[in-house]
């Protein structure tokens, strides 16, 4: 009874839920047609079934004539037994009426046999009705059976059809054909008027504050050095300053150890945001002896004619090293011990200079080592980081992110920006002259910035834009780069960001290139290694896919925009 309740319930979803679609009439059609049928013969096999029966049940009047005079006659026969049993004396009058009674009853008894096979026709007749009847019961079984299951079936193909249906025009909603669609309107001549007019002044407010950074930069630093020597602890290396908004610190141990690097190219779930990692391993230096008694770690007592008590603190300091900045338990450089100690080094540093200058410094509190804001008494703020890092090699190093400090504490992100740019360089040797790449790669930005602001950060970074401009830049020939093509680069650039998010797949260009080394000399680990994907945080976690997705749709529809806004500003402040 529960299976028949639970097929009937089956059946009636299917019909009720039935999902109706314009392109599948003749399926359903077909169909029904076919239950059709199916009623049509089972109808039909219950007639003959009916017809079975009522044959069985019409008897003739003879057969049951015969039958009424087979009980009688059994009747007189108990009854005759019975008298005879009685008069056992009368043997052989008995004999004789027994011989005379037997002869007669032979007509009877031929005429009991029709009787008897019809009886046996009866009974015979009613088992083939019931297994007949049981047969049918069976077909009908099966054919319920069967059509709950292919009702199910049904049910569930035009389910699955009709969620195709609602994700593909979600994704249709969201990606459209290509980017042209956004960009088409915008010409070379507007992007290049939008570029000189709004993107450039910026570079240009922006050589100005570098003006003033290269002398308070250059000041803070030799601080710094001043608080190293007195403090312990590392000291700092040679500074590049080429780009002053983000100076890099590289860190040096003291004399007595050195810093090991160990690359480490493995996608790990813990280290999403670290495409490119290792650890640095702090060993000691066996080529420095520490000679003099009183440098051993028990040697408070000693009286040295050769080191003063200052000596001996700083002695007793670099002896401290790999326990101070290391984790517990490994002798791999912690991320959070380097960044509480810079952290406190340059804010000892700006109180020793605070006095020569009339502004105000805010050093950021917050997980980003370095990030320093200047504030002018007439309101204007000029803010840049300054970044700890250990060199790898001449172009690359590890550095410290405010994501990194939340995975594991040992293993540092690793920078590949030097041989970046030194890939452009080169690039753009063999381009023509004012070639339109660097600007293409600055309005996306531009635009990447603005919608930041408009909906938040997203996993899409300014490192994903500029890999795929130097991807574009090895498949375009160098002709197709000239700056009438402005605004066909820009729908380029767009359209390999926008299939790079479809594949979820976005490769580094210098590790497991082929063709990148033949442009620039790389170190050995990026030729050796396999192809990195960047975008693998989007194929792990879907909700980081979905938002990164979103944020680049609403910058395809701002972007048009956005740019006309800004021009119609500029044409507005232009005008007397």
């Amino acid at each position: 009874m529960q299976d028949t309740f639970l097929q009937v319930f089956v059946v009636a979803l299917g019909l009720l839920m039935y999902p109706s679609s314009d392109h599948n009439h003749d399926l359903d059609d077909a169909l029904t047609v076919g239950m059709q049928d199916r009623e049509q013969l089972l109808s039909m096999e219950k007639e003959k079934i009916n017809q079975e029966i009522a044959q069985s049940f019409q008897m003739p009047k003879e057969e049951k004539n015969t039958a009424e005079m087979l009980e009688i006659n059994v009747k007189n026969d108990k009854m005759q037994k019975h008298l005879d049993d009685s008069v056992l004396p009368q043997t052989m009058k008995t004999n004789s009426q027994m011989d005379a009674q037997t002869w007669p009853n032979q007509d009877n008894n031929s005429k009991l046999l029709p009787s008897m096979k019809s009886a046996d026709k009866q009974s015979h007749s009613k088992e083939s009705t019931s297994e007949t009847s049981d047969m049918g019961k069976d077909y009908i079984w099966i054919l319920w059976k069967t059509l709950s299951v292919i009702s199910f079936i049904h049910f569930a193909r035009k389910f699955r059809q009709r969620n195709s249906q609602v994700n593909s025009k979600v994704t249709k909603t969201i990606f459209l054909a290509n980017a042209a669609e956004y960009m088409a309107v915008l010409d070379s001549t507007t992007l290049q008027t939008f570029y000189s007019q709004c993107i450039q002044p910026g570079s240009i407010k922006r050589h100005r504050e570098e003006e003033f950074l290269d002398g308070f930069v250059s000041d803070l630093l030799e601080s710094m050095k001043n608080v190293c020597l007195e403090v312990g602890g590392m000291s700092i290396g040679t500074v590049d300053l080429e780009d002053l908004h983000n100076v890099v610190v590289p860190l040096t141990p003291p004399e007595s150890y050195i810093f090991k690097c160990l690359y480490n190219n493995k996608a790990d779930d813990a280290l999403l945001d670290m495409h490119i990692c290792g650890q640095i391993e702090v060993m000691k230096n066996a080529q420095i002896q520490l000679c003099c008694p009183c440098q051993a770690s028990g040697a408070a007592d000693i009286v040295c004619l050769l080191h003063n008590g200052s000596d001996k603190m700083k002695i007793r300091k670099v002896t401290d090293f790999d326990e101070r900045f290391c984790k517990r338990r490994s002798n791999y450089l912690s991320k959070a011990e380097v960044s509480k100690w810079f952290h406190c080094t340059l804010r000892q540093a700006w109180s020793l200079i605070a006095f020569k200058y009339e502004f105000e410094v805010c050093i950021d509190n917050s997980n980003i080592p370095g990030a320093v804001t200047v504030k002018f008494r007439s309101g204007e703020k000029i803010s840049f980081t300054i970044s700890p890092v250990i060199r790898f090699d001449s172009h690359s190093y590890f550095f410290i992110t405010t994501c990194s400090l939340k995975t594991t504490d040992t293993s540092w992100p690793l920078s590949l920006s030097k041989y970046e740019d030194t890939f452009l360089q080169q690039i753009a040797k063999v381009l023509p002259q004012n070639s339109c790449h660097m600007q293409t790669l600055e309005i996306t930005l531009f635009l990447h910035k603005k919608q930041t602001m408009l909906t938040g950060r997203s996993d899409i970074k300014d490192l994903h834009f500029k890999t795929a401009l130097m991807h574009l830049l090895l498949a375009k020939t160098p002709n197709e780069w000239k700056p009438a093509f402005l605004a066909n680069r820009l729908q380029d650039l767009l359209d390999f960001m926008m299939y790079s998010l479809k594949a979820k797949r976005l490769n580094h260009i210098l590790i497991g290139n082929p063709q990148a080394k033949r442009m620039i000399q790389l170190p050995i680990f990026c030729v050796k290694s396999k192809p990195l994907n960047l975008f693998y945080p989007l194929v792990v976690h879907r909700c980081i896919y979905q938002n990164a997705r979103m944020h680049f749709v609403e910058l395809l529809k701002n972007a048009q925009i956005l740019i006309n806004d800004y021009l119609g500003k500029n044409k507005s402040i232009s005008k007397p």
